[in-house]
């Protein structure tokens, strides 16, 4: 299965969605979360047209009054069973199954303030729903924060809100992916890597091969992200022993039996 998150920055244009449908079918993505929609109403056609097609189901949080905000989060039918969701103004969360592998987990997508204090309130409340729940959790949006000097263009000292940036990760306990790039949104000389991909221990042993990317740009000033649950092939595995092994008088004889 492969997840993507994206801060559109607005979804109302045909080539905002042909960005989307354009990402959706060179990486073959089967969950998109798209932040920033800036739609007070979703409907099935502006679904179908980001997707090309109408196998999907979608949950959406409506933008805020004046149009700032709003979030998305769609999936391919026969990928994810949808069990239960819950949703807030800064985030959709989703329990269901990925069908390929019969796995149980959360998917959380969020669009966190820019206000420093509220976007304190929203991790709080993050933090209780992840505390109240066993499955496995991927988090994933625009934190619009970093937690290093390096992940901010310029930045010369922490901030009160780098450090909560820093905790609130930590009180979650979840690994933050590697994304094979420094920034992820980009505005003239200003950078920041705002966005992330952030995934259960419990996925990462149950799914070794898993992996982050990031893609183009195109019409928005963010990356989007992606998480791939492919399994590399590298072949058949090679037979290894012990030399001592062959040393021992009986090794030929219980390698025989065996």
């Amino acid at each position: 299965m492969i997840i993507a998150v994206w801060n559109v920055r607005g979804l109302g244009s045909s080539s905002k969605k042909e960005m989307v449908r354009s990402l959706i079918r060179k990486e073959r993505v089967e969950m998109i979360g798209l932040v920033e929609s800036k739609h007070t109403e979703i409907t099935m056609q502006d679904i179908n047209s980001c997707w090309g097609y109408q196998d999907v189901e979608w949950v959406q949080v409506p933008a805020e009054v004046g149009g700032s905000g709003g979030l998305i989060l769609s999936w391919l039918k026969d990928s994810f069973t949808l069990v239960e969701v819950k949703t807030m103004q800064n985030w959709i969360l989703a329990v269901g199954i990925m069908q390929q592998s019969n796995f149980r987990c959360t998917i959380c997508t969020g669009y966190e303030p820019n206000d420093r204090h509220e976007r304190l309130v929203v991790w709080n409340q993050l933090r209780e729903l992840r505390a109240n729940r066993t499955d496995p959790w991927i988090l994933m949006g625009d934190f619009n924060e970093v937690m290093q000097l390096q992940e901010r263009r310029g930045a010369s000292t922490m901030t009160p809100g780098m450090r909560e940036m820093a905790l609130f990760i930590q009180d979650i306990q979840m690994h933050d992916m590697d994304i094979n790039l420094k920034f992820t949104w980009m505005r003239r000389n200003a950078a920041s890597r705002i966005n992330r991909m952030l995934i259960d221990t419990e996925i990462m042993s149950t799914f070794p091969e898993i992996h982050a990317y990031c893609k183009d740009r195109l019409l928005s000033d963010h990356h989007p992200i992606l998480l791939a649950f492919k399994v590399v092939t590298r072949g058949p595995l090679p037979f290894r022993s012990l030399g001592y092994w062959l040393k021992e008088p009986s090794f030929l004889q219980v390698f025989k039996k065996e």
